[in-house]
């Protein structure tokens, strides 16, 4: 479903239907925008995904977005540790998640623009 509005609304999204899959894909290569569950089915749940993935791309928590309908504070916590981009309580509106990964996007483009004029 979320990849079905991030589509329509101009990005090009992969998706994995297992976290060791997400976790392979995040180690294949660099992603603007990670939209992730906080808990996932087959595998790691998406903290330790990103946890993992964070040691070969440190910029990772930056770029990411947790979605998740675990309102608990154990949930918070364990997403509020990894000082990624944005939680979003389910449900919520596409329109949010699109705004959100737009966002996200754009914040990490200034990023790159300001480190290439560093260098």
């Amino acid at each position: 479903m979320f990849a079905r509005f991030l589509r329509t609304s101009g990005f090009d999204p992969v998706t994995a239907s297992a976290g060791s899959i997400a976790l392979g894909l995040l180690s294949a290569q660099r992603w603007d925008a990670v939209v992730i569950d906080l808990h996932l089915a087959n595998g790691p749940d998406g903290d330790e995904v990103i946890r993992l993935a964070t040691a070969r791309d440190p910029g990772l928590p930056a770029r990411t977005i947790f979605t998740t309908g675990d309102l608990r504070p154990e949930g918070a916590e364990r997403v509020a540790r990894l000082r990624c981009s944005a939680s979003l309580a389910k449900p919520f509106p596409a329109a949010h998640l699109i705004e959100v990964v737009r966002q996200v996007v754009e914040r990490d483009r200034v990023r790159a623009a300001e480190g290439r004029r560093r260098a």
